[in-house]
C-alpha cells in the first residue's frame, strides 16, 4: 500500500461525506490507497451516514471522545501504506493533491512531513505553516489584551503570508492536513497522547526536527479547510484545553522552569479570562 488516508470524526455528520467524497473523487490512479476514519465518540449521525454511504472506508468507531492525536494513533494500528496522510473531516481535496504530496516526499529524503497551502471556503490564507511557539506565545496569543503592544511578536508565529512557490521548510504544519512518513510515525510512537486537542502537531514536527527530519508546506498544492467547524461550538472548553496545550509544549521542550510560574500564571489566566469575554461576547451577545 503507498498511502494510508487517516480521518479523526467528532459530530461531523454535515460535512464529512462532502470530505470523502473530494477524497475518493482524487485518489491517485497509479498509487494504492487506503481510507480510515476513527470516530470519537459522535452524537450525530456521524457513524451511521459513513457506513452507509462509503462503505469502502475502514471506520473504527470509540466509546469515548478521545482527543484528535490519540484518535490518529488508533488509526496507525491499522494502516498499511508508506506515508499517512492525515485529513481533517472539513477539507476539501482537490485534483491531484494527493499525487503531489506524496510525490514530494519519496522526492525529499530529508523531508519526514509535508503539508499543502491551506485556504478557507472565502479564499482566505489559513496559514498552515507556523513557527514553534516560545513564551511569549501569551503575550501575543490572538486573545491577549497584550497583543496590541507587542505586533511584532505576534507577527512572528505566521513567517509564511502568501502561497510560496514549490516547497519550504518550516517549523511545522497544521494537522488538518499533513502526510508523514509511516517509519517516521513508527520512530515518534505516533502523536503524544497528553494534548487532547491542539499542538499535538506542534509537537510532532518538533519531536521529527529533533530526528534530522524537516517539515515542508508545499505552495504546489492548495487545499480548503473549513476551519473550527467542530471547536466553534464549544468555543469555551476549546479555550482551556488550548491553552492546557500550549503549557504543556512549553513544559515538554524546557521553556518553564520554576521561576516562571511567578509571572506565567497569573499571565495564562488573563490571557484565559480575556478569551472567555471575547467568546461569550462574539458568540452569545452578537446576532
Amino acid at each position: 500500500m503507498d498511502i494510508s488516508i487517516i480521518i479523526v470524526t467528532y459530530n461531523s455528520a454535515e460535512f464529512i461525506a462532502t470530505t470523502l467524497e473530494t477524497i475518493f473523487a482524487n485518489l491517485p490512479k497509479a498509487l494504492t490507497c487506503e481510507v480510515i476514519v476513527v470516530d470519537n465518540a459522535s452524537c450525530d449521525d456521524t457513524v451511521k451516514l459513513i457506513a452507509a454511504k462509503f462503505p469502502q472506508v475502514k471506520l473504527i468507531p470509540q466509546i469515548k471522545n478521545l482527543g484528535f492525536g490519540a484518535g490518529c494513533n488508533r488509526g496507525l494500528r491499522m494502516v498499511s501504506g508508506k506515508v499517512i496522510f492525515f485529513v481533517n473531516p472539513d477539507l476539501l481535496v482537490r485534483k491531484n493533491s494527493i499525487d503531489i504530496l506524496y510525490n514530494y516526499l519519496m522526492t525529499h529524503p530529508k523531508v519526514g512531513i509535508v503539508s499543502p497551502w491551506s485556504i478557507d471556503r472565502e479564499g482566505k490564507p489559513n496559514y498552515a505553516a507556523r513557527s514553534f511557539h516560545t513564551k511569549s506565545i501569551f503575550i501575543s496569543h490572538s486573545r491577549s489584551p497584550l497583543r496590541s503592544l507587542f505586533p511584532k511578536l505576534a507577527k512572528k508565529y505566521i513567517p509564511i503570508l502568501h502561497r510560496p512557490k514549490n516547497g519550504v521548510d518550516v517549523d511545522w504544519v497544521i494537522g488538518a492536513a499533513m502526510m508523514v512518513r509511516t517509519s517516521l510515525l513508527e520512530r515518534l510512537a505516533g502523536f503524544d497522547e497528553g494534548y487532547f486537542m491542539y499542538l499535538e502537531d506542534t509537537d510532532l514536527c518538533w519531536r521529527a526536527r529533533k530526528m534530522g527530519y524537516d517539515t515542508h508546506l508545499d505552495g504546489d498544492v492548495t487545499l480548503i479547510h473549513y476551519s473550527r467547524r467542530t471547536t466553534s461550538r464549544v468555543p469555551y472548553k476549546m479555550a482551556l484545553v488550548h491553552h492546557r496545550s500550549l503549557v504543556r509544549f512549553l513544559q515538554k521542550t524546557g521553556q518553564l522552569s520554576g521561576l516562571d510560574e511567578l509571572w506565567f500564571t497569573p499571565l495564562l489566566w488573563l490571557n484565559l479570562l480575556f478569551s472567555w469575554g471575547y467568546q461569550l461576547f462574539n458568540y452569545r451577545i452578537l446576532p
